[in-house]
């Protein structure tokens, strides 16, 4: 019997499956049908020194969790966006934590939105873990934020990035990490710790060309990649001549710009968040073999 299946059996001679699914960060799903023998899990190896990833699967479930990598080949491509709007339509689903990886000084368009207070960031990781370094800014939504001081900053070890990201596995079903516009050692840490790329651009050959030249040197091996066309732009171009990708083209959406500036949260109603939720489903019900999906059979929807 795995460490999981043990451990959540054990729990339920003192609590109940809801008591439990809280205490462990799983689906309460997940752990009735581990009680009731329905389901096998399995302990996968994490590359790199990664902590292991555990795999659950069901007659109702079939769960890979998701590390993100959210990357752009220039800035103003909405990028940062992207992030925030697909950590906001997972939050009501499952527990997500987003990763403000863009380390410049003064305070950081996530932050700002969500109205964070400056502390804890990730520099408390280093003394106090995971836990002491996430800041929760809504139910199931907790961010980890770049410090907004240049000191704090440049005192910041190169594989943080990395070893937050691999900390936090456990506690999470996702992980969204905002990775800026550059390449180097923090940036390669936490792509290497990916299993999922969501590339965004504005739709243009060269900014595709740019972003295929920087994913040379990355080891796409076991990664899912998702080409995210910001403001309605779309077409392949040379990167869909030697990259597997699937492509979804996002709509121009002024109000969202708008109210984004005055750091007011999304509306599930506009065309920029309905094109997300398309790149949601695809993430998720692209791996369910039985017709409905992964979400409809995890939560009902």
């Amino acid at each position: 019997m795995g460490g999981l299946e043990e451990k959540v059996k054990r729990m339920a001679e003192y609590l109940d499956a809801e008591a439990i699914s809280a205490a462990l960060k799983i689906p309460v799903e997940t752990v009735q049908d581990i009680l009731d023998g329905k389901a096998q899990v399995q302990e996968v190896p994490g590359a790199s020194g990664a902590p292991a990833v555990v795999q659950v699967s069901s007659a109702r479930v079939a769960y890979r969790q998701r590390v993100i990598a959210v990357w752009r080949a220039r800035g103003g491509v909405g990028a940062t966006t992207v992030a925030l709007g697909l950590a906001w339509l997972l939050k009501d689903l499952m527990r997500v934590l987003l990763v403000d990886c863009s380390f410049e000084a003064g305070i950081g368009d996530i932050s700002f939105v969500l109205d964070l207070p400056e502390y804890p960031h990730i520099k408390a990781f280093e003394y106090g873990g995971i836990a002491g370094a996430v800041v929760n800014a809504e139910s199931n939504l907790d961010v980890l934020q770049a410090p907004r001081n240049r000191s704090e900053i440049d005192e910041l070890p190169q594989d943080v990035l990395a070893r937050a990201v691999n900390s936090a596995r456990p506690a999470y079903d996702v992980i969204i990490c905002d990775l800026p516009n550059a390449e180097g050692p923090p940036v390669q840490g936490v792509l290497e710790s990916a299993n999922t790329l969501l590339l965004v651009t504005g739709g243009e050959d060269g900014e595709k060309s740019r972003l295929l030249a920087r994913l040379a040197g990355v080891d796409l091996k076991g990664k899912e990649v998702f080409l995210l066309c910001n403001r309605g732009s779309g077409g392949g171009g040379p990167i869909s001549e030697v990259l597997s990708f699937r492509e979804f083209a996002v709509p121009a959406d002024p109000e969202l710009a708008r109210g984004l500036r005055r750091g007011q949260v999304f509306s599930l109603n506009g065309p920029f968040m309905r094109a997300l939720v398309e790149v949601r489903d695809a993430m998720y019900e692209g791996s369910a073999n039985q017709k409905g999906g992964i979400l409809r059979r995890l939560f009902g929807r």
